[in-house]
């Protein structure tokens, strides 16, 4: 009985997190550049991991542990790390700038918001502090999380440089090179420059080189936070 239950509840986590995500997500789209947004493709990236470990565990039973690769649990980890930073961004600093403050920001589109930025990535850290035992947690792990930023970034230059995208500047009708302004390389500060008299809308007077390197060391930091918390769970 009390496998069972261990295993319905490993199951239930996944699904419930999935279903959260995908509701999210469909309620939140309305264009084509919704696609673009961190928040979104971490949620997207989260829910092919946990569906593909979901996978494994109905088809080989007691979680598909012997089925899983480490590139796997990495893979998961670094989406883990992704959507974990999310939460604590939209908690801490989007979500209570909101017009009507943090519960309205999580109220929007039926709640489409707090499935993206609260269910799925309390879950999913959840999943990944109870039931990934057969990931290594060594502290060189943690450096696989950097990949999420570098990646989005990559992605974001492919975009505007390669593509001539545009995403139009909060409340305003000027566009930007980036979906977001602390992103906008071609604010005046560009990758280098310095200068806070510069911040407005489309930029935070920061050089984006700067603003890349401190998320690097934020998603370092939080890894081997995941990491060192996942390691006491395995001892007890």
């Amino acid at each position: 009985m009390e496998r069972g239950s261990s295993n319905l509840l490993r199951r239930g986590i996944k699904i419930v997190a999935i279903a959260a995500s995908v509701y999210g997500l469909i309620r939140s789209y309305e264009f084509i550049l919704y696609f673009s947004y961190f928040t979104v493709l971490a949620n997207a990236s989260m829910d092919v991991a946990l569906a593909y470990f979901l996978y494994l565990d109905l088809a080989h039973g007691n979680g598909g542990a012997a089925e899983k690769s480490q590139g796997a649990y990495r893979f998961k980890f670094i989406c883990t790390c992704a959507v974990v930073f999310t939460f604590l961004v939209y908690l801490t600093i989007l979500g209570p700038t909101q017009e009507g403050g943090l519960i309205a920001a999580y109220a929007d589109k039926g709640w489409a918001s707090l499935c993206l930025h609260v269910v799925l990535p309390l879950l999913s850290l959840a999943d990944y502090l109870m039931y990934d035992d057969g990931f290594v947690t060594e502290a060189k792990e943690a450096v696989w999380a950097i990949i999420a930023p570098l990646i989005y970034m990559a992605v974001i230059l492919v975009m505007s440089l390669g593509f001539g995208v545009r995403w139009v500047v909060l409340n305003t009708d000027m566009t930007m090179s980036a979906p977001y302004n602390f992103l906008n390389f071609e604010a005046p500060t560009g990758w280098f420059g310095f200068d806070m008299s510069q911040m407005s809308p489309s930029t935070l007077g920061i050089g984006v080189a700067y603003i890349i390197i401190a998320l690097c060391v934020v998603f370092l930091l939080l890894a081997l936070l995941l990491l060192k918390a996942k390691g006491m769970r395995k001892q007890n």
